[in-house]
């Protein structure tokens, strides 16, 4: 199946490419950049008349070896057409920048060398005046700071505000390089469901993306930093940058991006502070202290290095998507190299541990290689689990000297992803569907476990050096995707007491009555209550559980929240292996498929007819030995999904947005291997005809440009069934059947 994936990652690209090669051409007004920056002349009520024209400038590339400072508004009045633009080698900023759509410090080329210091920034009317419509993250438009092109922009003492959508803090992009150091950074954002303008669908299209997919279980509508394009660094020191909703700091559309966090603090503002919903109503007043968004986001094979710094208030400190973070204590001195190899200088670190304050410590989202590392003493504290698995990708998570707090309870959480559940029902816009509906009652009971599939993934977790208090389950391979395994080790000196389990998931909440009050008022919730045996019931008096059958974009901090029953579908594995000097005390049921005792388990075994394995809390030990049977990750068969050299967040995105139990159409069990590369070939040729008829690229330079990088991604497999709905639900021209007939 992994042809049947390349789909998915076309579908994806040609929305990324309309959009990318609409700006090129300098639409809608189709004027150069230089000249739409220049030429206007007039501000009214801080709102530029020609805004619709800058985003023509989203190759970020038409102005090499200059550096732009917004314009000065007073009273609604431009005082000058441009306060600089030139080659500048030092610049001290003393008045603060306001306008609508202009980048204040902009820097470019390969030879140029920009060092701002000292002084006050504030960016506002993003979102009165533009409302996002003519607007990206990705363009650099209304940013603070923008080092493109192989520059290298240096910023020092700069406390900077900004408001609105688009009003991002640092852009970097394209081999440069953007060092902050003992500076301010809050980025307010907007909120994308109330001040967008009319129309906006939520989107994962690049030119589109005024605020996150909200699949991902966010909301808001800023990046404080957004790190793009090939072989980009971004290096901050001694710095505090925050976000009101959506993201910190953010590696998007990019290869092999660099970010070196020194000693600074890192979070996302919550609503009392002018952020977003974090589901306090929900989940309790303790969630008052969270907004809503990452503290970073890994993908493009980036490095991401954390010494000393404190991410807070996020609902993830992370979400990973490709690439790998350490986070690390800032002892020491710090060597600086870029994602060229470059050396940048030497930092003396405070000698601080590396600290995570959050809902959620990382969530992996539809992973290729993601590898995360807690050492040299960092403390993850989380409202709800350290980690969530929400992919079918590969991933390590590596626990080394590290302390871990998870607030319910759990270090480990692997869930199918919910992007498949909420789906995208407009292809012309990327669009996600605005509700997910999920099946009452448990997978075992609704029909949807997903069976046997030739594709899962794995993730691996590591213990050493320390102790370590929660349980771990793997609650994948439902709702049509494949079941994954995890692979548990107890290291070296390393001491783990918790349960761990395989599992079957559901969206909810302990009962409570707050949480019925909650789902009673919210507009688009429907729930059903769930008994102590995990059964569905009328009857409130019995209720254990409140599963969310159905919820909408509104209730976003919704998604991801899964609840656990114990539960072996037969293909989703559990291994366990307890190395030498390491101990497991088992302290709740756990349900696994394999276990290797070198060192100490502390517990009673049972081996279940069906060859998995039951431990349950006991004084007894289970002696040295291996028990059950490995599970092998089919890695060959599930080549994760590729991003066509780092695409926009999120990609996988594969049925529609139906109840599970509706009826769908199935792939006939006689069409092989053939069919699907035909239909590939078919949906290839379609996607170039529409990319030929929807931009300014010739169907040559598509070919030539673009369709290498998609083919050289490896793509994760999807079940043929799930393929087929999907295609059905994202406008494709025929169903699997009507090409199966002619084929």
């Amino acid at each position: 199946m992994k042809n049947a994936s390349r789909i998915f990652a076309l579908v994806l690209a040609l929305a990324m490419l309309m959009s990318l090669s609409a700006f090129a051409s300098g639409d809608p007004s189709g004027a150069a950049a230089d000249e739409d920056l220049i030429a206007i002349e007039s501000i009214d009520d801080l709102k530029v008349s020609s805004y619709a024209t800058l985003d023509a400038v989203a190759t970020r590339s038409q102005d090499n070896g200059f550096i732009y400072v917004g314009y000065d508004v007073v009273d609604g009045e431009l005082t000058g057409e441009s306060n600089w633009t030139g080659d500048i080698t030092d610049i001290t900023l003393n008045n603060a920048v306001t306008g609508a759509g202009f980048t204040a410090v902009r820097a470019s080329g390969e030879m140029s060398d920009v060092t701002v210091n000292g002084g006050t920034l504030v960016l506002t009317n993003g979102a009165n005046d533009s409302e996002g419509e003519h607007a990206s993250d990705f363009t650099g438009m209304g940013a603070a700071f923008v080092s493109y092109d192989g520059a290298k922009l240096t910023v020092k003492d700069v406390d900077v505000t900004t408001d609105g959508f688009v009003r991002a803090g640092v852009i970097v992009d394209h081999g440069a390089v953007g060092w902050i150091e003992d500076s301010s950074f809050v980025t307010y954002g907007a909120n994308p469901l109330t001040e967008a303008y009319d129309g906006y669908v939520n989107s994962a299209t690049t030119s589109k993306m005024l605020s996150p997919p909200w699949v991902l279980g966010i909301q808001g509508g800023i990046r404080t930093v957004n790190v793009l394009d090939t072989e980009a660094t971004f290096v901050l020191v001694n710095s505090t940058m925050a976000s009101g909703g959506w993201g910190v700091v953010s590696t998007d559309g990019c290869t092999k991006p660099t970010l070196i966090i020194i000693d600074s603090e890192l979070s996302i503002l919550p609503e009392s502070e002018g952020g977003m919903d974090s589901g306090a109503a929900l989940y309790g007043d303790a969630y008052n202290a969270y907004g809503s968004g990452y503290g970073a986001y890994l993908i493009g094979s980036c490095d991401e290095q954390y010494y000393g710094s404190v991410v807070s208030g996020a609902t993830f400190g992370a979400i990973a998507r490709e690439g790998y973070a350490t986070y690390q204590s800032s002892k020491g001195d710090i060597q600086v190299v870029s994602a060229k190899g470059e050396d940048l200088g030497t930092v003396k670190g405070q000698g601080n541990v590396s600290e995570i304050n959050t809902v959620i410590g990382v969530m992996t989202h539809s992973s290729e290689d993601v590898g995360l590392t807690y050492t040299d003493g960092t403390i993850i504290n989380t409202a709800a689990e350290t980690v969530l698995y929400r992919s079918s990708g590969h991933a390590d998570f590596v626990f080394d000297n590290a302390v871990v707090n998870p607030g319910n309870g759990v270090i480990v959480q692997m869930i199918d992803d919910d992007d498949s559940t909420v789906g995208m029902g407009d292809f012309s816009t990327m669009g996600f569907n605005t509700a997910l509906i999920e099946a009452a009652g448990m997978p075992s009971q609704n029909g949807n476990e997903t069976g046997e599939s030739a594709s899962n993934e794995m993730a691996n977790v590591v213990f050493m050096n320390g102790d370590y208090e929660g349980d771990l389950y793997n609650g994948t391979g439902y709702y049509g995707q494949a079941g994954d395994v995890m692979n548990v080790t107890v290291g070296e000196n390393a001491a783990l007491e918790g349960a761990i389990a395989l599992t079957e998931t559901f969206h909810g909440v302990p009962y409570s009555a707050e949480a019925k009050a909650f789902a009673d008022a919210a507009d688009g919730v429907e729930y059903v209550f769930i008994d102590k045996d995990f059964n569905v019931t009328d009857k409130e008096a019995d209720a254990a559980y409140i599963q969310f059958t159905q919820f909408t974009i509104d209730q976003y901090y919704m998604l991801c929240r899964m609840m656990n029953h114990i539960y072996s579908n037969g293909y989703a594995g559990v291994n366990v292996t307890v190395e030498k000097d390491g101990e497991w005390d088992v302290t709740g049921e756990s349900l696994i498929s394999y276990l290797k005792v070198e060192g100490t388990v502390k517990g009673e075994l049972t081996e279940n007819a069906d060859g998995t394995l039951t431990l349950v809390p006991s004084a007894k030990t289970v002696p040295a030995g291996e028990y059950g049977s490995y599970v092998e990750a089919n890695v060959a068969a599930a080549q994760s999904m590729g991003n066509a050299g780092g695409s926009a967040e999120p990609e996988g995105i594969t049925t529609n947005n139906t109840a599970s139990d509706a009826p769908s159409a199935e792939a006939p069990a006689a069409v092989g291997a053939s069919v699907e590369d035909a239909f590939v070939e078919y949906i290839h040729e379609w996607l170039l005809n529409e990319l030929e008829n929807n931009s300014s690229m010739t169907i040559e330079q598509i070919e030539d440009e673009f369709m290498p990088l998609i083919e050289a991604g490896d793509y994760v497999s999807f079940p043929a069934e799930m393929l087929w709905n999907g295609m059905l639900n994202t406008g494709m021209p025929m169903t699997f059947e009507e090409f199966a007939a002619q084929y």
